[in-house]
């Protein structure tokens, strides 16, 4: 093995480099059960040459740090850009891909892209909606909210019952089942 003399072995992308061997080959790295423990690993060509890596990425831009395109595959030149948190917060593998017209985002980037909040999103996929009605379908202001509201109080005194209620007013039945609570209606003929 030929050892070269590079001048940043304090420098920051000298410790980036060892802390990317680390948690792909180091069981006992804390991350190491992300990485080496799920088979990441790194190039022998980075592997055996930290000058290798520079060549190959360059220095990072500021704020960046080290991505994987693909975070099932390993380290390699091909498979590796300097990237922002937020780019990179798109390519966790815990992330939730959600396809719409042959669009495949994540529900960050989706969150983003319609102006709905990403709990939002989460919460009316959790409740079987649409995907596309989950993303897209605006959340409603206080005043839409009440005149909903009015619509299924008038459904449910003409006997309509509540789900059915909540249905025809174009609102959420938990949500109905929540305000009727919270405005004291809970008889047995809006709570059905």
């Amino acid at each position: 093995m030929v050892y070269f003399v590079h001048g940043h072995s304090r420098s920051n992308i000298y410790r980036r480099w060892v802390l990317m061997i680390s948690r792909c080959e180091n069981m006992n790295d804390i991350s190491y059960r992300y990485y080496g423990g799920r088979g990441i690993k790194v190039c022998s060509r980075w592997r055996l040459s930290f000058k290798s890596f520079l060549d190959d990425m360059g220095y990072p831009p500021s704020k960046f740090t080290l991505d994987r395109i693909d975070a099932s595959k390993g380290y390699s030149k091909s498979n590796c850009r300097w990237a922002s948190k937020r780019l990179q917060a798109q390519n966790r593998s815990s992330n939730k891909m959600l396809t719409i017209s042959g669009t495949t985002l994540c529900l960050e980037e989706w969150s983003r892209k319609s102006g709905v909040p990403a709990t939002t999103i989460s919460e009316r996929l959790g409740r079987g909606w649409p995907i596309h009605d989950a993303i897209y379908k605006t959340p409603l202001n206080k005043k839409s909210r009440n005149a909903e509201m009015h619509k299924a109080f008038l459904l449910m005194q003409n006997e309509v019952h509540k789900k059915a209620a909540a249905r025809q007013a174009g609102i959420n039945y938990w949500t109905l089942c929540k305000l009727l609570r919270k405005a004291g209606l809970t008889d047995k003929k809006y709570l059905k």
